[in-house]
């Protein structure tokens, strides 16, 4: 029982990760967006 929840709990950290990840803009991106948000005109 205790080998079942650590594994869960595990595969539940694993998937929050990966959640977090794919929101998390990449590197490209945010070094993109503030020279957009800064072009003139």
């Amino acid at each position: 029982m205790n080998i079942k929840t650590q594994s869960r709990k595990k595969k539940h950290t694993k998937e929050i990760g990966s959640e977090i990840s794919d929101k998390k803009p990449t590197e490209q991106e945010q070094n993109t967006l503030p020279i957009l948000l800064n072009k003139p005109g």
